[in-house]
């Protein structure tokens, strides 16, 4: 049977709201100054689906270090509002076949996995990286979602899974290898973390992260490096600085150019800071390059879309913080005041529920909608194209569908 499409104007849901609690203000995480500056905002950032239930609604504030010049958020999420916030985030959580394969390629090729290793993985998410590596290692995995470890634990059952707060865990035995890959990003002590894990290792110890990094950070799309998700904006001089901090001595560094990415493997060492680590003017005049292809990325999206006629009816497909983005910084919602939306989502945890008073529907109801009156534009950061040639696939006419990169 159909599904009955509503069509609705955007912010016909009036009941959204925040909450004080949703976030906790918070020092440098690297050097722990209480000294820094705004250089960046989105006001009254909404997470997800609508609710009059739950506060949904976040000022995002990033900022830079007046010390060190770490990038970072501030106010960041607290506990009770990364567990509201991030609730319905997690169908895009975790990676790509080959990157958890690329990511193994490189263990193997730097790291000599002996037959008593054990090999603990923070954010391990379903356990695939674990099961790609040697059979013969005993292997944990930890990780702050119940329902993911759930099917971890029916697909691996030779992995020891783990689930709580990674800032939080303990463990009884030496770790020889540690792994925490696009990880150290999302928590709100990186540094403090680091310097944890010392308590649960021995000298041959090593640790492999990898995180994003500003050098790598250039993009052409609205979503931008500062990502709502992260909490701390890494440059290749503060992750080190960061390692160095808590106790790790950097050995190798490879440069990953998919997402923007810096790998390093660490021992247990020293925690003197050289002064490379501390030249820090270079990182502020990364920050002001970035922003400045930033906002021409802001510029060329806003005026590309000064020429588009949206038709009376408009599908957008995704539901996710791009939407909210779009939302925030584009002109798009006020090119016209008569156009009623819909959302599509391949998320199923979505279906059914609304975003700015706008109904999110699974992708069914494309084959519904009269598209000779109706637009379809592609709200995402990293599927412009697979998700025109889906779109496609199913009938659409290529003069339908906008694409914003």
């Amino acid at each position: 049977m159909p599904e009955i499409i509503a069509w609705k104007a955007v912010d016909s849901f009036k009941l959204n709201y925040t909450d004080s609690k949703l976030i906790i203000s918070r020092p440098c995480p690297i050097c722990g100054s209480h000294n820094s500056a705004v250089f960046f905002q989105v006001p009254d950032f909404q997470f997800y689906s609508d609710s009059e239930r739950l506060p949904k609604r976040v000022n995002i504030s990033q900022r830079f270090c007046s010390e060190c010049n770490c990038i970072f958020m501030n106010p960041c999420y607290s506990e009770t509002g990364s567990g509201i916030l991030f609730q319905e985030a997690g169908a895009s959580y975790g990676a790509p076949l080959w990157r958890y394969e690329d990511r193994v390629a490189w263990l193997l090729s730097n790291i000599e996995f002996k037959e008593s290793m054990t090999v603990l993985d923070l954010g391990c998410h379903d356990g695939f990286m674990l099961s790609l590596l040697p059979k013969h290692v005993k292997k944990i995995g930890a990780d702050i979602d119940h329902n993911i470890l759930k099917k971890a634990k029916k697909k691996c059952p030779d992995i020891t899974f783990i689930c709580g707060d990674i800032e939080r865990l303990s463990f009884s035995s030496d770790i020889d290898l540690i792994t925490i890959f696009h990880v150290l990003e999302h928590v709100r002590k990186p540094t403090l973390l680091l310097r944890n894990l010392l308590k649960f290792v021995n000298d041959e110890t090593i640790l492999a992260v990898e995180v994003p990094v500003l050098e790598h950070g250039n993009c052409h799309d609205i979503n931008s490096f500062f990502s709502v998700h992260h909490l701390t904006h890494f440059t290749i001089r503060s992750i080190t600085h960061c390692l160095t901090t808590a106790g790790w001595k950097t050995i190798r560094c490879k440069k990953v150019k998919e997402k923007g990415g810096y790998r390093l493997l660490a021992r247990p060492g020293s925690t003197k800071v050289i002064d490379w680590m501390t030249n820090y003017d270079d990182d502020r005049c990364l920050l002001y390059e970035y922003l400045s292809n930033f906002y021409k990325c802001l510029q060329k999206t806003a005026k590309k879309m000064t020429g588009w006629e949206i038709d009376k009816f408009c599908v957008i497909w995704g539901a996710g913080s791009h939407t909210e983005l779009l939302y925030k910084l584009t002109p798009f919602f006020r090119l016209s005041s008569m156009t009623r939306y819909i959302i599509v989502d391949n998320d199923s945890n979505k279906w059914g529920k609304t975003w700015r008073g706008i109904n999110i529907y699974s992708p069914r109801v494309l084959d519904q909608i009269d598209w000779t009156k109706t637009n379809l534009i592609i709200s995402s950061y990293g599927s412009q194209e697979s998700i025109a040639k889906e779109a496609m696939e199913r009938g659409i006419e290529e003069d339908r569908i906008i694409k914003l990169y």
